[in-house]
């Protein structure tokens, strides 16, 4: 992979790696090389903190997608021959976005290389492009996972993420697959068995009420055993007490928050009205009152999928919900390294005239529905046409 964004000489590079592959290492190296090289090289991922998080692992300077467009677009950045521009987690970034990217170093003579899976969460906005780019002009493969500790947990996910029916059994035949009739329930108490015995996980799930529902059980479960303080604080609609661990939701750049970042709450300091935090990069952070009452703060016990996209942790527990596709569950299942939980209510809510929950089928049944389902985009131009207007190309 290094040598082919090195040597290649092409434009437009393409790197498609699996989660847990080592995508950002490779970068770091070939960074390096660049630069060795004289080369100017410019970072940038969809999500602040991703471009943070490649920032500090491959040593590039990097920044949104939205960041570097505007500084190209307002004049305070000019690309050239000698710069290689870096989109990380490429396979999210929509059509027109990613369109505008290459436009400009086109234009420039500037290198692109894009990095990322299309089969993990897919755009938000109209997309594709990613995913056809990987077809058109060719691609490296990275598709080693040194992410899971256990080689039948490696095999599994490679057939989770080509939707294979079979892949989920081997989570089956070890006890990785919980049918329970309230799995929130069920998943915070398995949750909270780990924290107890001094080992670090987080909670997944796809709905941000799920997430909230979550969140509240394991502040419950906590506050029970003593580990979080007294001095609890109502702001924005949430508690939160000296020991709560939280996520930033917004980005606050002048006090040193990223949309995601992970803190640990230290003090709450009510007369001063800010939350003194500890960050995973042992940062101290102040948050004023008024940031968390904007809604901003949240509990970091459990998280959406689209939050833990990127995340490495010791172990997962992740509630699978109807509504999902195959590339959420592989995401949510690539987290961990050491063990991944997946847990399944036995009953689910059916919109009908009793408002009644109803039998669900077995969860065997409901995650091979899920591995079925894709929730990847095309584009339009690799799509067939209607009959007499052939194929466009």
């Amino acid at each position: 992979m290094v040598d082919q964004v090195c040597r290649s000489g092409a434009g437009v590079d393409v790197i498609e790696g699996v989660a847990g592959s080592g995508k950002t290492a490779a970068l770091a190296v070939a960074n390096n090389a660049w630069m060795t090289s004289g080369l100017t090289v410019r970072g940038c991922a969809l999500a602040a903190r991703a471009a943070a998080g490649l920032q500090a692992a491959s040593g590039m300077l990097s920044t949104t997608v939205d960041g570097f467009l505007r500084r190209i677009e307002r004049g305070d950045v000019v690309l050239g021959p000698n710069d290689v521009v870096v989109v990380d987690e490429a396979g999210m970034v929509g059509t027109r976005k990613l369109a505008r990217v290459l436009d400009h170093a086109d234009r420039a003579r500037a290198k692109v290389v894009l990095i990322g899976d299309p089969r993990q969460l897919p755009e938000i906005d109209a997309g594709g492009a990613f995913a056809a780019l990987t077809r058109s002009v060719g691609h490296v493969a990275l598709a080693t996972n040194r992410r899971q500790l256990e080689r039948w947990e490696r095999r599994a996910l490679a057939g989770v993420r080509v939707g294979r029916d079979d892949a989920l059994r081997a989570y089956e035949r070890r006890g990785r697959i919980h049918e329970c009739d309230d799995a929130q329930r069920a998943m915070v108490s398995s949750w909270v068995t780990v924290r107890e015995s001094q080992g670090s996980g987080v909670m997944i799930a796809a709905r941000a009420a799920d997430v909230e529902a979550l969140n509240r059980l394991a502040r419950v479960e906590l506050q029970s055993r003593g580990w979080l303080a007294a001095d609890e604080v109502s702001l924005g609609g949430r508690d939160f007490a000296t020991g709560d661990e939280v996520i930033a939701l917004r980005n606050a750049y002048d006090i040193g928050v990223l949309n995601g970042t992970r803190l640990r709450i230290t003090e709450a300091d009510v007369p001063r009205e800010w939350l003194r935090c500890s960050a995973d990069d042992g940062r101290v952070v102040d948050l004023p009152f008024a940031y968390v009452v904007e809604g901003n703060l949240a509990h970091g016990y459990a998280v959406t999928i689209h939050k833990a996209q990127g995340m490495t942790v010791d172990r997962a527990f992740v509630l699978t919900d109807d509504a999902m596709a195959n590339e959420h569950l592989y995401t949510a299942l690539s987290r961990a390294t050491i063990r991944t939980d997946l847990f399944v209510d036995t009953f689910q809510d059916a919109v009908q005239e009793a408002h009644a929950p109803s039998p669900a089928s077995s969860a065997r049944e409901r995650l091979r529905n899920i591995g079925r389902r894709s929730a990847r985009q095309s584009l339009a131009i690799e799509q067939d046409l209607p009959k007499g207007r052939g194929r466009s190309l």
